[in-house]
């Protein structure tokens, strides 16, 4: 029975990974373009690995159980989640105090991070000359 929890818990963690190979397979047997949104796509590939979980599972001899696949499929999807929940539980939660929700945004400009008024838009444009003022960095000072 550990076989199928151990089996389902990498094919659940492995749905994001597989999830091109799948698509691309799925169109190459079918000759066909599937339309399907990307939350069926992703539950599609889920089962798939999860399939090929319990075939594995059959192939090592191994007793199955549905609990312990089900429950090994989710733990390997959302582990990831879990992971963050537990390193930052007001952050993940998408607590007011705490804007960290686990994943990491780049911001491209400052116009992102600030409501656009009058004098934001003033201090904006003074920044923006200034840094465009300041002399190009040498190659030796970009390395550092």
């Amino acid at each position: 029975m550990f076989a199928s929890f151990i089996f389902s818990l990498l094919g659940g963690f492995l749905v994001s990974y597989a999830e091109p190979y799948v698509k691309r397979l799925i169109v190459d047997v079918a000759k066909v373009e599937f339309q399907l949104d990307e939350g069926d796509f992703r539950v599609l590939t889920f089962g798939f690995l999860l399939l090929l979980a319990a075939i594995g599972t059959a192939l090592v001899g191994g007793n199955s159980s549905a609990y312990l696949a089900v429950a090994g499929g989710m733990l390997g999807y959302f582990g990831a989640d879990l992971y963050t929940l537990m390193r930052d539980p007001d952050g993940a939660m998408g607590d007011d105090d705490d804007d960290w929700d686990g994943g990491i945004e780049e911001r491209r400009s400052m116009r992102d991070h600030v409501e656009p008024d009058a004098d934001t838009e003033e201090t904006l444009r003074a920044v923006t000359e200034a840094v465009a003022m300041q002399p190009e960095k040498t190659d030796e000072e970009r390395e550092r």
